[in-house]
């Protein structure tokens, strides 16, 4: 037996974590060219804030493919779960508050976090998105953050 071969107590097999590095290359490749598809629509628009916002995600995405591909699995399980959902909770905050609909995208990202990351990260990640949502519900109350005019969007104009 080698070195990537022992067992210790409790650690996945190594047939379990080939699984879960390729799982996490194809859903990292998945959000690397969504995000990148997005970027270009809005760079297009031109909306130069939620360009750059998908475009920073974009490179925590490569960053997560990078890392996986070193061998870093638990680690680029976190980078592509937390910059994924800071790039969500920025895209809501810049974009349509809580009547936005990438807001669908963050029980998908749970559901990712409870394939790929320990059940710690899971619980962690659900706190920090359920504060945002408090939070940000409490500013659109005190604030009133959302305008209720209508906004032109990019597909009106096709």
């Amino acid at each position: 037996m080698n070195k990537h071969e022992e067992e210790t107590p409790g650690s996945p097999s190594p047939i379990a974590q080939d699984i879960r590095a390729k799982r996490l290359n194809q859903v990292a490749g998945m959000c690397l060219v969504s995000l990148l598809g997005l970027a270009a629509i809005y760079a297009a628009k031109p909306s130069w804030i939620l360009t750059l916002l998908l475009l920073s995600g974009s490179t925590m995405m490569a960053a997560s493919l990078w890392l996986n591909r070193r061998g870093k699995t638990d680690r680029a399980t976190l980078v592509l779960l937390y910059s994924l959902t800071a790039t969500v909770c920025g895209a809501i905050w810049r974009g349509e508050g809580l009547h936005d609909t990438v807001q669908l995208a963050l029980p998908t990202i749970l559901i990712i976090a409870g394939l790929l990351a320990q059940r710690s990260h899971f619980f962690l990640l659900l706190g920090l998105i359920l504060i945002f949502h408090c939070l940000f519900a409490i500013a659109t109350f005190l604030y009133c953050l959302r305008v209720n005019q209508t906004q032109q969007h990019w597909q009106f104009d096709l």
